[in-house]
């Protein structure tokens, strides 16, 4: 299964499946403090907004079974 984060966002609308860190990294079967990692390393990559610094809200993602 691979996981696409199209970007954090602040409100939610139809298309967005809301998830926190600890939601994600739950569903990933990995520690948060890993998925944070991964995260930021994105971020560094501008793989991922940064949301101007705050890292609060949700992410847009979509699961893709392989």
């Amino acid at each position: 299964t691979y996981l696409v984060i199209y970007s954090r966002c602040r409100s939610l609308d139809q298309w967005t499946h809301p998830m926190s860190n600890q939601q994600l990294a739950s569903k990933l079967g990995i520690t948060v403090s890993t998925l944070q990692r991964h995260l930021q390393h994105l971020t560094n990559l501008n793989l991922i907004d940064k949301q101007k610094g705050q890292d609060t809200g949700y992410y847009r993602y979509r699961l893709i079974a392989s």
